[in-house]
């Protein structure tokens, strides 16, 4: 079986790039382009990764991590961010975040990074 991806991410051009790799791959991949999206997926699915952006509308990721964390402990989370402030990074790995990733990125580490938790 498919192993499937929750994607958070509000930049079209990072979805559509993601999106494709990952399925090529062959994840299952449910995009969400907000913060309280992804929540309301969180809520409703399981998945056996989260990738999220920090900087989202409406929710932003670090609180995503924080929620998905608390309802589901062992999910492996991966931020992707532009912001590469150590407070930020700090911040989002003390909410629950396994990883955190810096863009811009290789495409082949972010998929190193989902299977070493896979």
């Amino acid at each position: 079986m498919s192993k499937t991806i929750l994607l958070v991410e509000d930049e079209d051009s990072m979805q559509i790039l993601l999106t494709y790799v990952l399925k090529s791959k062959g994840f299952v991949v449910h995009l969400a382009s907000n913060g309280k999206d992804a929540i309301s997926l969180l809520q409703t699915s399981e998945f056996d990764v989260l990738c999220t952006d920090i900087m989202l509308p409406e929710v932003n990721g670090i609180e995503v991590c924080a929620y998905a964390r608390k309802k589901y402990p062992d999910l492996p989370i991966i931020v992707i961010s532009s912001k590469s402030q150590e407070k930020e990074i700090e911040t989002a790995l003390e909410v629950g975040a396994n990883d955190y990733i810096t863009k811009p990125f290789d495409v082949d580490y972010l998929l190193q990074i989902i299977k070493k938790y896979l």
